[in-house]
């Protein structure tokens, strides 16, 4: 596949998703991510997809997989945390019974959220001082 036909791939699987059209979205994305797995954007994509959708686990198994990408800049590692912590809230409240499971990874997902959004905002700081 070129670049080009990759990122037209991107950008119809993004319309579907402007459209409400997460289910098509999904389909192209997972094919995109299955053919670029060092892709960041297409999982997080993908992510926002799911999570629309209300596919909770399957929107935490992409985020692992998202937060595992050795080259994700804090900021993508960042959205990565979020899109993680959301998916963590919606498994805790689609399954009471295991809540607390889900709320533990939720609060641990959390957390680095938090602390990914406090190590930008003293990058940006520190750049802006030097």
């Amino acid at each position: 596949m070129t670049d080009e036909e990759r990122e037209a791939l991107v950008l119809l699987a993004y319309l579907f998703a402007q459209n409400g059209k997460f289910d098509k979205a999904a389909i192209v994305l997972r094919a995109l991510e299955e053919a670029f797995p060092k892709d960041a954007y297409t999982p997080r994509l993908l992510a926002e997809c799911l999570l629309r959708q209300g596919e909770h686990l399957e929107a935490l198994r992409v985020t692992d997989k998202l937060i595992a990408l050795v080259e994700l800049s804090v900021p993508d590692r960042r959205l990565a945390a979020l899109l993680q912590t959301q998916a963590l809230w919606g498994l805790t409240r689609e399954n009471p019974d295991t809540g607390n499971a889900w709320r533990e990874l939720y609060e641990e997902s959390l957390a680095l959220y938090l602390g990914l959004t406090e190590e930008t905002a003293m990058a940006e700081n520190k750049g802006k001082e030097a």
